[in-house]
């Protein structure tokens, strides 16, 4: 039995490209982007999809590497991927929106922590949102569902130099306002009480002015922020597994969907 340089092209086509979408995936999803996720284990998980749905797929094209047309489908590869985990990225932008205001209407603007995600410093109320999130992603098994609509990716999006379009680019974009409107939606009942507890020490301040205000304003407030986020929590987090439905269905109904 002999094997053709052909056949080996081939072999290795069906096998390369479909690693750099789903590779391209856990560069860019929450949880799986994490940098205390060892590199190794990232990319052992996407050899590991690789080989377990690459026969199922359909033959990919057969192309010079150093092709302008290898290039194109390379491109188009990592822009599926990196699309659909940004989708989700959206989702945990709306926590960090919700935990910068949340933290400096608190006060709490010095207090930063480092985030093990990201790697950098964010408040200390976007580090418990980010963690609690996290935890909410594993519990539903979100992880598991875009893993399965990146698999699906294939049967619309299949192997070749046409892909994502600039249409489908901007939509995912437009995002963007979605963002912040529900961060700020999340974080509004937390910014008006704190408000309205600032508005009323401030009345305290006139009406006995020997009072130390400023004293005892930041203990109020710090311990008025914490009682307001332990009880908005289940709000909040409705709220955000609302949003990851909403984008799931964005992925599935309109990214997925040619026009």
């Amino acid at each position: 039995m002999s094997i053709t340089e052909a056949q080996i092209s081939a072999f290795l086509a069906s096998v390369f490209w479909p690693f750099v979408r789903i590779s391209s995936l856990f560069l860019t999803m929450p949880l799986f982007y994490n940098k205390q996720i060892s590199t190794k284990v990232k990319i052992l998980l996407a050899v590991s999809i690789t080989w377990i749905v690459f026969p199922s797929l359909n033959n990919p094209p057969v192309v010079g590497v150093f092709s302008a047309e290898a290039l194109l489908i390379l491109f188009q590869q990592i822009a599926v991927g990196v699309l659909m985990g940004f989708m989700l990225q959206f989702a945990f932008g709306s926590l960090a929106v919700a935990g910068e205001l949340i933290g400096y209407s608190m006060k709490l603007g010095m207090a930063k922590m480092a985030d093990p995600i990201n790697g950098i410093q964010v408040p200390i109320v976007t580090t418990l949102y980010f963690t609690l999130g996290m935890l909410v992603v594993l519990a539903l098994d979100i992880h598991l569902v875009m893993i399965e609509l990146l698999i699906d990716s294939f049967n619309v999006f299949p192997v070749a130099i046409d892909g994502v379009t600039r249409n489908t680019a901007w939509e995912v974009i437009g995002w963007a306002t979605r963002m912040y409107e529900i961060g700020v939606l999340m974080s509004l009942p937390i910014i008006g009480s704190i408000l309205l507890l600032d508005i009323s020490m401030g009345v305290v301040q006139r009406a006995a002015p020997q009072m130390h205000i400023f004293a005892i304003g930041f203990p109020i407030t710090l311990i008025a922020g914490l009682v307001l986020i332990w009880l908005t929590l289940p709000v909040v987090f409705e709220v955000f597994i609302e949003e990851i439905n909403e984008i799931l269905l964005f992925i599935r109904d309109v990214v997925f969907i040619r026009g």
